[in-house]
């Protein structure tokens, strides 16, 4: 193997260890970049985030002693959700077979 030959190896070794620093760095980054962004639209999107009134645990003066009511308190303001007033009709649609049998 002659000198030139080790010099162009050595040569192009370096690039690639360059080249493969800067993609780790790049993913690494776009891995922060996209999680923070992720919990940004989270807060921003309705009922992705956690709500800012969370109960307290049992023992720090809840009244209940920390355990949770099968529905929860109903906001002020905002009525609660009531059946519909007549049956909902059927479909006049007939349905479709689907994938599978025999």
């Amino acid at each position: 193997m002659d000198r030139w030959e080790r010099s162009r190896r050595r040569a192009r070794d370096a690039g690639l260890a360059a080249v493969t620093r800067w993609t780790r760095r790049a993913v690494a980054a776009g891995v922060v970049l996209s999680g923070v962004l992720g919990m940004g639209l989270a807060h921003l999107l309705p009922g992705q985030a956690a709500p800012s009134d969370v109960p307290s645990p049992a023992g720090t003066g809840d009244p209940s002693g920390g355990r949770a009511s099968a529905s929860p308190p109903a906001e002020p303001g905002r009525p609660r959700l009531t059946p519909p007033h007549r049956a909902p009709r059927p479909s006049h649609r007939r349905p479709h077979a689907t994938s599978g049998g025999s």
